[in-house]
């Protein structure tokens, strides 16, 4: 549980039009009054899975440096969210981990470079997550929704910064 004087809120988000496009990520934080947020390009090949995790990753990087030892991530990415903490305290990221990064399936699992950060992040930090409706109406004035928009449009304009170039595409 988050007490007041720790609390910071994360919210996150990637953005990738299609896969193996470039992508973007996104964060802000927020504390009080008090804002913080960055965001950076993913060159191609992406796709928004890596876009969402890479923006995660990045966040709680930032909430580590800092000093703040308490955060609750919140992202409209129900991958990034329920991967983390779907069955209660843990996900089933934590499970893939045990399983040295196979499905249930015994296949190979996707991202375990970024899922492993992700994981060793957490292991620094009291983290608590929460997923959060993204693309809301505009009659939602919530700070749920006001930030999941803000880092929307970050993580947007931190992908054009690399161009929409679809691989193999004609220049």
């Amino acid at each position: 549980m988050l007490t007041a004087m720790t609390a910071l809120r994360l919210y996150t988000d990637g953005s990738c039009p299609t896969p193996g496009a470039a992508g973007g990520w996104a964060w802000i934080a927020v504390r009080g009054d008090a804002e913080t947020r960055a965001s950076g390009p993913i060159p191609a090949p992406s796709n928004h899975q890596k876009a969402e995790l890479t923006a995660a990753i990045e966040g709680l990087a930032y909430v580590l440096e800092s000093g703040v030892r308490e955060v609750e991530l919140l992202s409209d990415s129900k991958h990034v969210v329920e991967g983390m903490s779907s069955y209660g305290d843990t996900g089933w990221a934590h499970a893939a981990a045990k399983r040295e990064w196979r499905t249930t399936r015994g296949k190979p699992f996707k991202n375990p470079d970024l899922w492993e950060r992700l994981l060793e992040l957490e292991g620094c930090l009291a983290v608590s997550y929460r997923h959060v409706p993204g693309h809301r109406p505009k009659k939602d004035t919530s700070d749920d929704a006001h930030y999941n928009h803000e880092v929307d449009v970050l993580a947007v304009q931190a992908r054009k910064r690399l161009g929409f170039v679809v691989p193999g595409a004609l220049p």
